[in-house]
């Protein structure tokens, strides 16, 4: 999208406000929110995480906003470990944000974050990925 909608800057500033009565009805009289970007090339949802607001996005993550979204190339999962929001990368893949995505360059995560000189956030991720996790139906998986 090459122009930025007025409302997209109008939901941001109701979310940084915390009027989530705005933002519903933002949201109700313009669907197409979910998919718009600012100029930048972000929603709404990666402004906020790349910010490292975990409540925020998750809000927006409940109304419909897509988790693998990428932001001038690099997908959101990426950013948001290269900034190092640990707690908002384990919500992210909790709840089945990809980690095979490729960026630009068609870097996986791993090679990313080394170029980024983000060594101990591999090691994070490794970590996560080894741990099992039990999922809302009872069955184990890893990352």
């Amino acid at each position: 999208m090459n122009d930025v909608v007025p409302t997209w800057y109008a939901l941001r500033q109701a979310l940084w406000d915390e009027d989530e009565q705005k933002a519903d009805q933002l949201l109700v009289e313009n669907p197409d929110l979910l998919f718009a970007e600012s100029i930048g090339g972000e929603t709404v949802l990666a402004w906020f995480a790349i910010e490292g607001d975990l409540g925020r996005v998750d809000w927006l993550y409940k109304r419909g906003f897509n988790l693998d979204v990428y932001d001038l190339g690099t997908p959101l999962i990426f950013i948001v470990a290269q900034m190092g929001h640990k707690e908002l990368l384990s919500w992210l893949l909790d709840r089945g944000a990809s980690l095979a995505l490729r960026d630009q360059y068609d870097q996986d995560i791993y090679s990313y974050l080394m170029e980024w000189d983000c060594e101990s956030m591999c090691m994070y991720l490794r970590e996560l990925r080894a741990q099992p996790t039990v999922q809302a139906d009872g069955h184990a998986s890893r990352y």
